[in-house]
């Protein structure tokens, strides 16, 4: 170019005419006074190297610094009209119509602006920089549309950049950082503190992206801009139709010889310059360009001759190689197969002769396994030498468009029928899409079919059918969905192997879709504002889906709801989950995720219920969690953290539920649970924490559910109960209780269940607990409560009382008989004296005070069949029948006297309800005694058996357990924990006792073996649930102790004991609805042989238990 003259290059495509086309833009001056102001067109399709076709003058005088940008079609540049002073215009260049236009602009805020143009994803951006103090961006959501401007950030000059400005943003992450060019410099500016920083770190900029970049029209058209500002052009050949930053082009044969290839870069810069590479690895006829998929271009020659196998040959773009493409199992026969490609994946159209073609698709780029058959098409009529080409379309409705010939034939999949269409309305009403450049670049995916350019070469697929996407807009009036989401939420179907229960065959978005419903399950939810749609809902829900969290769920930004709770999900939760900023409702709960609990769960602000409960997470909860301030449900139990509560968890102030029991939680309980005053339900059993229970609780007025457990440290007293009138459950057992139970509790109208058991509460029972209208279930058992029952206690509403080893005395209520086997006195000192025969005041005598029993009953060994009938097993013992059905507190005497049986506690959840025993139909493993183990006894508490009347002297004592609730499946249903603890003679000889892990799994047979002595011929079995284990798993109130059967025998006699007496001498005998004497002699029977003892789980005997050996 002569003095005075520049020539701007832009380059774009023309998808009317399948072209890629150049406009040159050239400018005169002479003593700078404007001469000429050209432009000019140039189409690869031309065959001409270096002519150029003149086209309308650019409309306006200008300096042009930069090439267009290219946007649906269309070239952009953002000149002034005529001088810097005139208002900023965007004009438009037609590549279709070779027409100028103007793009109507958004309102920008008064003041001095200078304005850049630019490309972000598929939408026109114009970075408007008000001199040094901010730069605004702003994006058109719907080309052509002025109201669709939206303003997507501000960006400040944090520093005086002098004459530089930002630019048009490089990239914007998912945490609201973005990169941006501001001289020679990357800058990172944080939208949400409003810092940045200048990237001094490569590792720095690959860290924030943390994605892949996606080929679209700009970024191919930027990868060229250098290459066409050169004064010729690439000289005329086919160019393989591939959007990417290199072309692979194999000259014609009648230029080349001996299979020869050469490569062309479009970097190179010098126009019809090839390099020669490797000779094309095989004899071949092509008669089609390659195709591209994953880096590489693919052709399916035959090696030497059309009697030879097919073969599918890649020449990777990036290192130049080539290779070869494992290919599916085709039918037997002779064939011919067709290449193509189909969304992201290559395909294979394998013609039988004129019988049918099957689709084949790589699901998996490189893994030969991943060959999936999607279709086959029969020949309907004989094709003759024409054979199907390569899908070019399937419809949502499993129409196939294929080429036969010169013909395009739609095939119907559901009724194999199939016609020629004649009509273009026809072909337009089947694929209801627009075409769209940007949908079409995006995806690496170009159709070139001559009968149907103008409608659409669109198809794309994630899936065994193909996605049917309205871009521009539904035809309806819709919004349109972004496609890189569609991919993600289609990956994730894949991933989960989720396709035979949510098989998206259209848009996810589609109005009214099934897989939308409130019930559906897995459930896509979109929300479409302002004309794109999002996914906001995603719920796949007990379907045991496994592995890792992929990242493509961290694409769905716009998730509020997301439940993938009751599955078997693995490994850490990934640091991108807080990408997720725009989450309410979080349910990751009854999954194997492990590692740490991600600080990172602290971005999402508008979080409403968080759970990852019964997981294998370890460590602390992160502080970050304080920052949920709109939290209002906390469901964490069982999930493996431990440590103290981070004192930042007092800024969650909205809570109204959790769930924190069964976890490794250490130190005091937190005052700041007191300020939380619109808790309704709070639960903190079976953790480390420590007494006491601070007195600011009182203020939590709203709570209606309460569950304090198994603490350690100081004591506490109920005082800041007494205001708590809205509880409706209330447990606090074993929480190193002191003092008198204040009367109030008595009146609250609201309570059902009150537990107070094994406490060291004093005073005697309120009589504010007479004729309660709300009690439904009362245990205040091991305590040391005194005075005598309440007369009018038992009322038609109460189901159970437990007053057991506690002081008490008086007479039994008058209309105790109503609540049968669900009152329990074991323990206590409630006169019976009128109601005892002789034989039972024997036995009584014999434990008074210091007085020792003889062995007037000689018993030396008694079995039980927990839960079952009775049996005899292969080793000859007797198991008794124990088949009797229990009571939420309730004690039940064998028919031989020999042993009895307690149970303490209600499943207030069970769907099963009140159930305590449990059975099974499987076979056991293990053991030769199958049936012994397929019952069991269960209990929510506290489950007790005695053996009565039995031989002082050395014991071995058996205990058979097996799982037979709990599965140990590959399934969310595999993954809960039995835990408890066991007490000999008041001694805890195991703690945290899981049957399952100590057996190697559900449904086999366990024993136990211990030693213990019995010096006052009665031997105490406890098993008792601290607060651990999962509570829910397979199904609400699993939990608690569980035992199949126990066999007692005796080992050694003591020194100068009597002789067997065979003749029993004396019974005990269990509580019925009309043995109100049993009942008392039972009841005082063992309140003094407890009272001769220290308090509760004291050892009776002196020797301790022998180590417990297992056999399985």
């Amino acid at each position: 170019m002569g003095r005075g003259w520049y020539v701007l290059y832009s380059f774009g495509y023309d998808e009317g005419s399948d072209d890629y086309k150049i406009v040159g833009i050239s400018r005169c001056y002479e003593n700078r006074a404007k001469k000429d102001n050209k432009a000019k067109i140039y189409s690869l399709k031309s065959g001409d190297c270096g002519e150029w076709k003149d086209i309308d003058d650019f409309p306006c005088d200008f300096l042009l610094l930069d090439s267009a940008k290219f946007v649906n079609g269309a070239l952009h540049w953002v000149p002034r009209l005529d001088s810097r002073f005139d208002p900023w215009t965007i004009v438009s260049f037609d590549l279709g119509t070779e027409t100028y236009g103007e793009v109507l602009q958004p309102v920008y805020d008064e003041g001095d602006k200078e304005l850049t143009l630019g490309v972000l994803g598929e939408w026109l951006c114009v970075l408007c920089n008000y001199g040094a103090n901010r730069a605004d961006v702003w994006v058109m959501k719907v080309y052509g549309v002025k109201d669709s401007w939206t303003k997507l950030v501000s960006i400040l000059y944090l520093t005086d950049p002098g004459r530089d400005r930002y630019s048009v943003p490089l990239f914007i992450s998912n945490d609201g950082k973005i990169l941006v060019q501001l001289g020679s410099e990357l800058v990172v500016y944080d939208s949400k503190d409003t810092s940045s920083f200048v990237i001094q770190d490569f590792e720095v900029l690959t860290k924030m992206m943390e994605v892949k970049e996606m080929s679209n029209p700009s970024m191919f058209i930027n990868a060229v801009e250098e290459t066409l500002k050169q004064e010729c052009v690439l000289k005329s050949s086919p160019v393989v139709a591939t959007i990417n930053e290199i072309l692979l082009h194999l000259l014609p044969s009648t230029v080349l010889q001996d299979n020869k290839a050469k490569i062309y870069s479009l970097k190179s810069g010098d126009c019809g310059e090839w390099k020669d590479i490797d000779d094309f690895p095989c004899d071949f006829l092509l008669l089609d360009s390659a195709k591209f998929v994953n880096g590489a271009l693919h052709w399916v020659p035959r090696l030497d001759s059309r009697f030879d196998p097919w073969t599918i040959v890649s020449f990777d773009l990036g290192t130049e190689t080539y290779g070869e493409v494992l290919q599916p199992v085709y039918d037997e026969g002779d064939k011919e197969l067709t290449l193509g490609v189909l969304g992201e994946w290559l395909c294979v159209l394998c013609n039988y002769g004129v019988n049918s073609a099957d689709v084949w698709v790589m699901k998996v780029y490189g893994v030969k396994d991943s060959w999936t058959k999607l279709v086959s098409i029969p020949y309907l009529t004989d094709p003759g030498r024409d054979r199907y080409s390569v899908p070019l379309f399937i419809s949502n409705d499993g129409k196939i468009l294929v080429q036969l010939g010169s013909e395009l034939v739609v095939y119907d999949s559901k009724d194999t029928s199939s016609f020629v269409i004649q009509d273009f309305e026809v072909l337009t009403k089947m694929m209801e899409v627009k075409v769209n450049s940007a949908l079409l670049t995006s995806f690496h995916f170009f159709v070139s079919c001559r009968q149907f350019l103008m409608v659409c070469h669109i198809a794309y697929s994630t899936s065994t059918q193909f996605l049917n996407f309205k871009v521009a807009a539904r035809q309806q009036g819709g919004a349109a969905i972004r496609l890189p989401l569609v991919a993600a939420i289609n990956k994730l179907i894949d991933y989960w192997n989720l396709r035979s229960k949510l098989n998206l065959t259209t848009d996810p978005c589609t109005p009214g879709a099934a897989w939308a419903a409130e019930n559906a399950n897995p459930r896509i939810v979109c929300d479409c504002p302002a004309n794109v749609c999002h996914i906001t809902h995603l719920k796949i829900y007990a379907l045991d889906i496994s592995g890792k969290l992929p990242q493509e769920l961290f694409q769905l930004t716009k998730l509020m709801d997301l439940n993938l709770g009751q599955n078997i999900l693995s490994g850490p939760i990934p640091s991108e989950i807080g990408n997720l900023i725009n989450m309410q409702y979080l349910s990751l709960g009854i999954n194997n995720f492990s590692g740490l609990v991600p600080v990172q769960l602290g971005n999402l602000t508008k979080l409403k219920s968080l759970s990852f409960s019964s997981n294998n997470f370890n460590g602390p909860l992160p502080a970050d969690l304080g920052k949920l301030t709109s939290l209002e449900q906390l469901y964490i139990d069982s999930s493996g953290v431990s440590g103290p509560f981070p004192q930042e968890l007092s800024n969650l102030k909205s809570l109204h539920t959790v769930w924190a029991s069964d976890n490794g939680f250490t130190g005091k309980l937190s005052e700041f649970f007191g300020t939380f005053t619109n808790l309704t339900t709070l639960r903190l059993e079976g953790t480390s924490l420590e007494g006491p229970i601070p007195s600011s609780y009182a203020a939590l007025t709203k709570l209606e559910d309460l569950r304090i457990g198994d603490l350690s440290g100081d004591n506490s007293t109920l005082d800041f109960l007494v205001n708590l009138s809205s509880l409706s459950i209330l447990s606090l057992r074993s929480s190193r209780l002191t003092g008198e139970i204040p009367p109030q509790i008595g009146t609250f109208a609201n309570l059902q269940t009150l537990d107070l058991s094994f406490n060291k509460l004093t005073g005697s029972i309120p009589n504010s607990f007479q004729d309660s209208q709300s009690l439904h279930f009362l245990y205040l058992g091991s305590n040391s409560l005194n005075g005598e029952i309440p007369s009018n206690i038992i009322t038609p509403q109460l189901r159970g009382l437990d007053v057991s080893f506690n002081p008490i005395t008086g007479n039994l209520p008058a209309n105790f008989a109503k609540i049968g086997r669900s009152l329990n006195v074991v323990g206590t000192l409630v006169n019976g004296d009128s109601l005892l025969n002789g034989k039972a005041s024997e036995i009584s005598r014999c434990l008074l005070g210091d007085n020792k029993c003889t062995e007037k009953v000689p018993a030396n060994s008694f079995a039980v069949k927990c839960g079952g009938s009775q049996q005899v097993s292969t080793y000859g013992v007797r198991f008794d029948d124990d088949s009797e059905i229990l009571g939420a507190s309730s004690v039940y005497t064998s028919s031989n006297n020999k042993w009895a049986v307690s149970n303490t506690g209600s499943f207030i959840s069970n769907p099963n309800g009140p159930q305590y025993t449990t059975q099974t139909a499987s076979q056991i493993t293990g053991t030769l005694d199958s049936e012994l183990y397929k019952t069991a006894r269960i209990s929510p508490n506290s489950l007790r058996y005695y053996g009565l009347g039995l031989r002082n002297g050395r014991y071995n004592v058996e205990l058979h357990f097996s799982e037979i609730q709990m599965e140990n499946s590959e399934s969310w249903r595999g993954l809960g924990r039995r835990l408890f603890d066991i007490y000999i003679q008041g001694e805890r000889v195991i703690q945290d006792f899981n049957i399952m892990n100590e057996a190697h799994g559900s449904k086999r047979a366990l024993v136990k073996l211990f030693e213990t002595n019995v010096t006052n011929t009665i031997i105490d079995i406890h098993l008792m649930w601290a607060g651990k284990g999962t509570c829910c798993i397979p199904f609400q109130s699993t939990f608690g102790p569980l035992v199949s059967a126990i066999h007692v025998s005796q080992v050694s006699i003591p020194a100068g004991s009597s002789k067997d007496n065979k003749k029993e001498v004396g019974r005990i005998v269990g509580i019925t609805l009309g043995g109100a004497a049993v009942l008392l002699l039972i009841s005082s029977v063992f309140y003094l042989w407890w009272a001769k003892k220290t308090p509760k789980h004291e050892r009776v005997n002196t020797d301790s238990p022998k180590k417990s050996l297992t056999s399985i």
